[in-house]
């Protein structure tokens, strides 16, 4: 079937162009729409601790990332747009981008139609998935740049393209595995796959010593490790700290998050992952997949084979971890998918409906344009979602912002912790100001956290190994650092007959004594922000304390601990004696937020107060913005 109207401006079809200029033309559409959805401002996750990683010379979480690491700290330094934005475009935007050419060069090399391939990978890029790690700081994009690679190159290699193409697949598992640890995944298959072309070929001693050359040079990468540790100052924190060799490979192997592993229950992941599959692609995706696997053995058993073994060993993997965001891994088993899919759909049309077809061309041009369609309402979907988790960053900035030095603040969980190292390490390297994440600190594991701290701030008297215990360290903190002011993220749950906290919004105050009267028991944080409404859902993002007036409303949000049956009166003052007040309403049942907003055509520039009042037992809560 041929569409004249997709012409270059020579009047060559674009799908008669060279191979690689038709994978960069499919690569580059999504490659433009993620750099509009990736935001200035980081995000909550694991982006605000790899980005200070790779500004500060610093390691990651387990298994440290050193590749990423490294390749970040050159778009990290560059201050504009942003450090955040430069890293997610640079290392998760381009290697999507990639991955998707990737796939689309991979099924032209299994003979799929280009209109189809082409589908399949923006199908994948576009899913929300991967397209939310797409635009953030994630280590995930280039895992599966390398992933489809690496399978590519052995599918080159399988149809007699050459034995460079093994060099490639070997080189692309290799560098995989510097980046994420469960490209070890490809070993099996890619090797195997090798054997099996020309076993004669993969035995000889040139090929077994260039094989390990290729090994040695990528996993050299981990030799960051010890140098970033070694040459660390205490101005950034260096996960593990593993200078020995037993705190390397503890921390390589990701031995500390054991505690979140469990016995693999494989029958359940599975089941687990194909409903995935049907709510991230469409209904019946599943059984499309089969067909597509069967015909993938047709077409190339050697690819057929590592799709298979890559695919269920990543679920048998992902089985065994009980962390909420662990469905991030399935972005690998996605990639396959995708393949599977285009592989189903191109034998449905080449099978099924042969050229000479009376109904050949229009059913061949409805399930173009239907195809291209699903990817359009896929982004469309990615696009509102791309709101979400957008105040990480001016949380950190506002918190910090209101510390009184010597400070100490407590955090726990990811999404208040690494904003606030951020903040710290990356933006303000010299203040006496500690951010703990509570959580760390007290796990028996993280013996190496206490240690950077006792070894780091010796303006802190520490509980030395003897003295610590897990519970109550913090309230020996206060008691015997009376020179240091304390905080707590609001959400931390602070229990303590000799202390109490005080409300300052997204942070409470620690303020040594028995509880008073008026201390806030119900707020868990309270908050400014610009608010969006995108389909049926509310967007908050932007939640500053100085916003441009008429562009977006303004909501005054506050995240209740004690719910149901909490109200109380919103009101706004502005400038001049302006008051915009609402009558008191309770948190939705649904929901333990609640909010009012400050429409534009009552935002006048100036100085603005939210205050929130009338809630029983709670004193008044305000929060000061300025509006341009």
């Amino acid at each position: 079937m041929k569409m004249d109207w997709l012409k270059n401006k020579d009047g060559i079809e674009l799908w008669k162009l060279p191979e690689v200029q038709r994978a960069a033309l499919v690569a580059f559409v999504p490659l433009v729409y993620f750099a509009f959805v990736i935001r200035v401002r980081f995000t909550y996750g694991d982006g605000p601790e790899l980005l200070l990683a790779a500004t500060r010379f610093g390691i990651s979480h387990p298994s440290g990332y050193p590749l990423y690491t490294l390749l970040a700290s050159i778009p990290a330094h560059i201050p504009w747009p942003s450090p955040y934005w430069n890293v997610a475009f640079t290392l998760s935007a381009v290697p999507t981008a990639i991955a998707i050419a990737g796939i689309y060069l991979l099924l032209r090399r299994l003979d799929v139609d280009p209109y189809i391939a082409a589908i399949a990978g923006w199908m994948w890029g576009l899913n929300n998935e991967v397209a939310y790690l797409a635009t953030r700081v994630e280590v995930y994009a280039l895992h599966c740049m390398f992933v489809v690679l690496a399978l590519y190159a052995l599918v080159r290699y399988s149809k007699g393209d050459g034995t460079n193409w093994a060099y490639a697949a070997v080189a692309g598992v290799c560098l995989g595995l510097t980046n994420h640890l469960t490209s070890a995944f490809l070993i099996v298959p890619i090797t195997l796959g090798i054997i099996i072309v020309d076993r004669k070929w993969f035995f000889q001693p040139k090929v077994i010593l260039r094989m390990c050359a290729i090994a040695a040079a990528g996993a050299s990468v981990y030799i960051y490790f010890p140098i970033a540790s070694m040459l660390n100052d205490g101005d950034t924190v260096t996960w593990n700290d593993p200078q020995t060799l037993e705190r390397f490979w503890f921390h390589v192997t990701g031995q500390e998050y054991s505690i979140f592993r469990n016995t693999a229950k494989f029958d359940k992941s599975l089941a687990k992952f194909a409903t995935s599959v049907d709510k991230t692609f469409f209904p019946g995706a599943q059984v499309v997949v089969f067909f597509g696997l069967w015909e993938a053995w047709i077409r190339n058993r050697i690819g057929a084979f590592a799709f298979v073994v890559f695919s269920a060993s990543l679920i048998v993997y992902v089985s065994t971890y009980t962390i909420n965001d662990i469905s991030t891994y399935f972005t690998g088993i996605y990639l396959i998918t995708a393949i599977l899919i285009g592989l189903a759909v191109d034998w449905f049309l080449n099978a099924r409906l042969p050229e000479d077809s009376k109904w050949s061309a229009n059913i061949r041009w409805a399930a173009y344009v239907g195809g291209a369609a699903f990817v359009a309402n896929l982004g469309v979907i990615a696009w509102g979602n791309h709101f979400r988790e957008a105040t990480a960053q001016d949380m950190a900035e506002q918190v910090y912002s209101e510390l009184k030095q010597p400070a100490i603040i407590f955090s726990s969980v990811d999404s208040h912790s690494f904003p606030l190292w951020y903040e710290r390490y990356a933006n303000h390297p010299d203040d006496k100001v500690i951010p703990i994440d509570q959580v760390m600190f007290r796990l028996a594991n993280k013996e190496w956290y206490r240690d950077f701290h006792r070894d780091n701030f010796d303006w802190v008297k520490w509980p030395n190994k003897d003295e610590f215990k897990p519970n109550g360290w913090e309230q020996w903190l206060v008691e015997n650092n009376p020179d240091v002011n304390f905080y707590a993220m609001v959400m931390n749950p602070w229990s303590s007959s000799k202390s109490y906290t005080v409300n300052k919004g997204w942070h409470a105050e620690i303020v040594r004594g028995p509880r008073q009267p008026e201390a806030t028991t119900k707020v868990r944080q309270m908050y400014v922000t610009r608010i969006k409404r995108y389909r049926k859902s509310v967007y908050t993002y932007d939640a500053l304390r100085e916003f441009k007036s008429g562009i977006d409303k303004i909501a005054c949000v506050t995240e209740w601990a004690a719910h149901p049956d909490v109200s109380g009166d919103w009101k706004f003052y502005g400038p001049n004696g302006k008051v915009v007040s609402f009558p008191p309403h309770p948190i939705p049942s649904n929901s333990n937020m609640s909010w009012e907003n400050l429409e534009v055509k009552d935002q006048v520039p100036g100085k603005w107060r939210c205050e929130v009042s009338g809630v029983a037992g709670e004193p008044p809560l305000s929060l000061e913005f300025v509006l341009k």
